[in-house]
């Protein structure tokens, strides 16, 4: 009964079968409340149940589609469709875009261990371009030789996009940091960029502090469990920091400010053509008022009230006038707002935001030395680079970064905030370390207590880098011990 009352599983059931789908998965509902962040909660087997049983009837499971809702019982607002473990056809996946265009309300896809392939990887493209809802896209699980995850980003608005055991390597994360560079707020909407686990090494961290020297959208990034040494975590650190522009980043702050200042011209030529013809058009009708009208009008109306006193009333000429100066007024006022308009459209982008212009164009660029410097980049506040291969040096090297921040972001809601160390081979007598943490943990507390937000989030302690880099430079040991007695 609740399968007949919910509209989404029959149009998927209708649309699979026009798309000519060989499997049809079986859809089923939960709530939000119920749900978590495992597509599938775990099972305890009872007296009657054997493991085979469970293992089995968690593989049923795994062949649902999970739709939640905020409201199961009424089917209202449905928000999230999950799917793990399941062989996504393309025949499915286009029914999926279809249903999203009948259900805008939903803003997360999560398509897990589905064996996608680059065909299907275009197919999720082509439906976030077209459908523009979905702003939160986990596709983890999913490596594809090819490496095309860069389209994803491509006029689509994605706001989260997790990439966790993709098999990405360098040559993947340059393709991913070319849609990253130079991102204006029209064409790329990226705040969270999930990494984890794949086999990501300094040279691509190279290509990714390229693309955050110009982009100011990207605010999270993960990059645990990857091959990074002390190197890449330098590359990262010197863009948090003030750093000079590269020609070519002068020749596109060139062309930006070009396109912008012949935009101005075309709309003040424009707002010059529609004022001249406002004048010609008020000065004809004040011709014709004047010859029309004579030179006094009185009209006498008899008040009974006050005892018969009359009142003289003229007619004033000067009214034409003053209409068409107040018309002349209101359209100089729309011009100047049409020309703030376009100067925060061509920095910013149609949707723009308070302190979010774009760093080419904006007056933190400034020359020193024969070249131009930027201040940094302070929109990136969380940063995960936990399990990799990093010491002293790249310790020292997020040091310096975050001294800096904080002198120029004392108490403020900007710059890096979170950062995670944790796996790294971080010997114990690092004395920035402790600094480094401090610095980063009261900037982030004294902006919650600043700003009322009470979170229990755990701090970052030095105890914690400490023990779980000793265990993995112990756990080294042990292997190349064992290695040495074989």
């Amino acid at each position: 009964s609740d399968v007949n009352k919910c509209s989404f599983i029959n149009d998927f059931n209708t649309f699979c079968v026009e798309e000519l789908a060989n499997f049809i998965p079986e859809v089923c509902v939960i709530g939000l409340k119920d749900a978590s962040y495992q597509s599938f909660p775990e099972e305890v087997p009872t007296d009657s149940q054997t493991e085979d049983d469970l293992k089995k009837s968690c593989l049923e499971k795994q062949q649902k589609i999970q739709i939640q809702y905020e409201n199961p019982e009424k089917f209202e607002n449905l928000k999230i469709i999950k799917m793990k473990g399941i062989n996504v056809e393309p025949g499915v996946l286009r029914a999926t875009g279809r249903c999203l265009k009948l259900y805008p309300t939903i803003t997360t896809l999560r398509l897990e261990n589905c064996n996608l392939t680059y065909i299907e990887i275009d197919i999720i493209a082509n439906i976030l371009t077209h459908t523009a809802v979905i702003t939160d896209l986990c596709l983890n699980g999913n490596p594809v030789r090819q490496m095309n995850y860069f389209i994803l980003l491509q006029e689509t608005n994605l706001q989260y996009l997790s990439l966790c055991l993709c098999n990405i390597n360098d040559e993947g994360v340059k393709l991913i940091s070319n849609e990253l560079k130079y991102s204006d707020y029209t064409t790329n909407t990226l705040i969270g960029l999930n990494l984890t686990h794949n086999r990501i090494t300094c040279a691509g961290v190279k290509f990714l502090a390229e693309a955050l020297r110009t982009n100011r959208s990207v605010i999270s990034l993960s990059l645990a469990g990857n091959r990074i040494q002390d190197q890449g975590v330098g590359f990262i650190a010197e863009v948090l920091q003030k750093f000079p522009l590269f020609h070519e980043e002068c020749i596109e702050r060139r062309c930006r400010n070009i396109t912008r200042l012949l935009k101005r011209q075309s709309f003040l030529d424009e707002q010059v053509k529609i004022v001249k013809n406002a004048q010609v058009s008020s000065n004809s009708k004040q011709g014709i008022i004047k010859s029309v009208m004579p030179k006094k009008t009185f009209s006498a109306s008899r008040d009974t009230k006050k005892g018969g006193s009359q009142i003289l009333s003229s007619t004033k000429r000067t009214s034409a006038t003053k209409e068409s100066n107040t018309t002349l007024e209101k359209r100089n006022c729309k011009a100047r707002g049409e020309m703030r308009k376009i100067d925060l459209e061509t920095i910013c982008g149609p949707h723009h935001w308070k302190k979010k212009i774009h760093i080419l164009i904006c007056r933190k660029v400034t020359p020193e030395d024969g070249s131009l410097w930027c201040v940094g980049n302070f929109h990136l506040s969380h940063l995960n680079l936990a399990y990799n291969r990093f010491g002293l040096v790249g310790v020292k090297a997020f040091h310096t970064a975050v001294i800096y921040q904080d002198k120029l972001l004392h108490n403020t809601r900007r710059g890096l905030l979170r950062l995670g160390l944790q796996g790294n081979p971080i010997p114990e007598f690092c004395t920035e370390l402790p600094e480094l943490l401090e610095i980063i943990n009261n900037r982030y507390y004294s902006i919650n207590d600043i700003t009322g937000n009470n979170e229990d989030s755990p701090k970052t302690s030095i105890s914690s880098v400490k023990r779980r880099s000793s265990s993995r430079q112990s756990s080294s040991i042990r292997k190349s011990n064992s290695a040495t007695l074989k």
